[in-house]
């Protein structure tokens, strides 16, 4: 599938989708590299991703060697399969390799609540 293919039911149902979220911890004289890397690893896979909802870096206020990623995808096949196999995902793993710290990345998968259906508001309840 490429990201030209009509929505799956779970684009249309974010409530169904896959989130990771990412802690990296990044060697201090490697953060301008590691940033032009996830960088381009978050424009590739919200641009070319089928599936990638949406792809959030964040940077520590406190810690400014520590970054956070949010990413949301429509299913875990399409984080965990089509993600994972493309080019930029592996530009990607060879700058990370550089640049985080050992032991500086934790990763955790979890899927959505919709707090919005089960309170009863939002559009698939008449509410926009």
């Amino acid at each position: 599938m490429t990201a030209t293919e009509p929505a799956s039911d779970n684009l249309r149902h974010p409530s169904r989708a896959h989130t990771v979220l990412v802690t990296v911890d990044v060697k201090p004289d490697k953060i301008e590299k590691f940033i032009t890397g996830i960088a381009a690893n978050a424009q590739s896979s919200l641009h070319g991703d089928y599936g990638c909802l949406a792809f959030h870096v964040h940077q520590d206020q406190q810690v400014p060697t520590r970054f956070y990623l949010h990413e949301i995808y429509s299913s875990r096949e399409a984080f965990e399969i089509r993600h994972r196999s493309t080019g930029h995902y592996w530009d990607w793993r060879a700058v990370a390799a550089e640049c985080i710290t050992d032991g500086g990345l934790q990763i955790t998968a979890a899927d959505h609540i919709d707090t919005w259906r089960i309170a009863g508001i939002g559009p698939e309840n008449g509410e926009n």
